[in-house]
């Protein structure tokens, strides 16, 4: 199950694991954020774009009763770590994997599913991006942002939601790019690190052909001055 450059992490959530690359792709915070963020109800189907070692899907899958996952990922390699975890975890009854390009997701039918999510890349690939595993990741050498945002809206029913974590000097491209594809902004929660420092990030819901208004909710704190973890924080891994 595990090769020798992987490790087995306990994500101390219902007795979930997940096989993570020792030296390569490994999930963020930012993953437990936007798998708290997002909600699904009992019947749903959730599409997760660019879903790395399918962490938010896996997590989500304990915090919701969403019937099905479909994990849509461009790298084989973690296509095939992610699918280790799901039998690991005895989620195959719940949780799929697609390896396909999000640029061209045409094994995906139009307007079936009633929530995707996506961390997409975060930064705008320059002349030091690289193919390698992690640039793929956190650039958009493979799939810009509004890549993201135009699939999420192909493949969302009318009516359905968007959940999506992105860092703050990106949010007006992206409240941009998710208006020209008709996912209306419905809610912001911004996310500081300390009390002493900036948000940096921001967890946002749109929704397929909603209608304007945003409620911007207060900031979530990740830690206290001390280094401990906030009350919110302490809040989300208890809910675990």
């Amino acid at each position: 199950m595990l090769f020798d450059d992987e490790r087995l992490d306990d994500l101390q959530c219902g007795g979930l694991k997940i096989i993570q690359n020792k030296t390569g792709y490994s999930f963020t915070m930012d993953s437990v954020l936007l798998a708290n963020f997002l909600k699904a109800r009992a019947l749903d189907r959730v599409a997760d774009l660019g879903s790395g070692s399918g962490i938010v899907s896996i997590l989500a899958s304990a915090k919701t009763r969403a019937r099905e996952f479909v994990c849509i990922e461009l790298q084989s390699a973690l296509c095939d770590m992610s699918m280790r975890s799901i039998e690991l975890n005895k989620l195959t009854d719940r949780i799929k994997v697609i390896n396909a390009d999000l640029k061209c997701i045409s094994s995906v039918q139009v307007g079936i599913f009633d929530v995707v999510v996506s961390n997409p890349p975060y930064y705008v690939s320059n002349a030091s991006s690289t193919g390698d595993e992690r640039s793929k990741a956190r650039t958009d050498v493979c799939a810009t942002l509004n890549d993201v945002i135009s699939d999420a809206q192909r493949i969302l029913k009318y009516g359905g939601d968007f959940y999506l974590i992105i860092k703050a000097d990106r949010v007006v491209d992206c409240l941009h790019f998710m208006r020209e594809n008709r996912i209306e902004p419905k809610l912001i929660v911004p996310v500081q690190p300390t009390p002493q420092k900036c948000i940096d990030t921001l967890l946002i819901k749109g929704r397929h052909g909603g209608k304007p208004g945003l409620i911007l909710k207060k900031p979530l704190l990740v830690f206290e001055s001390d280094g401990s973890y906030s009350k919110e924080l302490r809040d989300i891994y208890e809910k675990h």
